[in-house]
């Protein structure tokens, strides 16, 4: 990297003032970062266009490497694959540090630690490794914590799923790879969120479902997993999350008027639910004032994303107009069999 200096400001002038964080997207960080020092001033467009070339150098370098040399160009979609993890790398590393040492990274001046891009690659690359091992180590946290339950995609992604992904991860040619579109669903996850990033939020949120999970008595976990037994088995029917589901019974039965969460959801607590004057457009609202009562349970953020997808059911069962016919919805969507 030359050693260029940025314009108008020395770097220790560079603020929070003057960056403006909101035009900032982490998902892109190295070029929005380097779109915004532009904006506001701290590298002139010459040095801008600069910084564009030299991701593009690198990128031919990358394309020569993926073929072995014998080739200078490839398909699109691979081309995107390898700017993609060139860019991820980077952002890796810039993300970390102080705005003013990032701009530094990609603008320079003498105290630039990197001399090239592609030595900003291969720091992000390290980085990279590290936070593989970190991944490693969660999943061995999660599989001590896991959720005992007869669900085949549910253990399968445990037992194998995720490993597999973290031993197949390129993260020199594809670290920006997307892991979180798996087939255990998992409603929590930000499915935008790429590379060893995208593993790590997973890992997460499989350890708040399971402290969610495990937050209720085995036996009654145990009759949950009995009364949707066909449904959390099978490999063919349509996959089930079992925070979700846990959620759901949970919160029908404090919506019934029960002080503590019952799971699963009793005939008896479906009827009197039923019975609640409660309407359509009620229903949502009336499920978020009692969503406190799960707080000790999981954070804030994960009960309302599970309310969140709730939201639609709980509006058709109770757009019924009749008590016997939300009593039949609400045993249906709590997967109550016969009389109770």
């Amino acid at each position: 990297m030359e050693n260029m200096q940025i314009t108008n400001y020395d770097h220790n002038e560079i603020t929070s003032g003057i960056i403006d964080n909101t035009r900032i997207d982490k998902a892109n960080y190295t070029l929005s970062l380097a779109a915004e020092a532009q904006r506001v001033g701290l590298c002139t467009a010459e040095q801008y266009n600069d910084f564009e070339l030299r991701i593009f150098d690198r990128l031919a370098d990358m394309i020569k490497a993926y073929t072995d040399g014998e080739s200078s160009s490839v398909e699109n979609s691979t081309a995107v694959m390898l700017l993609g993890s060139i860019l991820y790398s980077t952002d890796l590393v810039l993300s970390r540090i102080p705005t003013d040492k990032a701009i530094l990274q990609l603008f320079g001046d003498q105290s630039a630690t990197f001399e090239s891009i592609e030595a900003l690659q291969h720091a992000g690359i390290r980085l990279n490794r590290e936070l593989m091992l970190k991944a490693l180590s969660q999943l061995r946290a999660v599989k001590r914590s896991r959720i005992k339950a007869p669900c085949i995609e549910y253990n399968r992604l445990l037992n194998a799923t995720i490993a597999e992904l973290i031993h197949s991860y390129d993260v020199y040619f594809d670290a920006k790879r997307n892991f979180t579109h798996v087939s255990y669903p998992m409603p929590t996850v930000n499915k935008s969120v790429c590379g060893i990033g995208g593993l790590l939020h997973m890992l997460d949120e499989l350890q708040v479902e399971n402290q969610f999970v495990n937050s209720f008595d085995g036996d009654s976990l145990d009759a949950l997993w009995k009364r949707c037994a066909r449904e959390i088995s099978s490999a063919t029917g349509v996959p089930i999350n079992l925070g979700q589901l846990v959620f759901e019974q949970a919160i029908l039965s404090l919506m019934s008027g029960r002080r503590e969460p019952a799971v699963p959801l009793s005939a008896e607590n479906a009827r009197t639910l039923a019975q609640r004057d409660i309407s359509s457009d009620e229903a949502y609202y009336s499920a978020l004032n009692v969503i406190h009562k799960l707080e000790a349970r999981a954070n804030e953020r994960y009960l309302q994303k599970l309310l969140e997808r709730m939201r639609g059911q709980l509006s058709a069962i109770f757009s019924i107009e009749t008590p016997a016919g939300r009593e039949k919805a609400i045993r249906r969507f709590a997967w109550i069999n016969g009389k109770g």
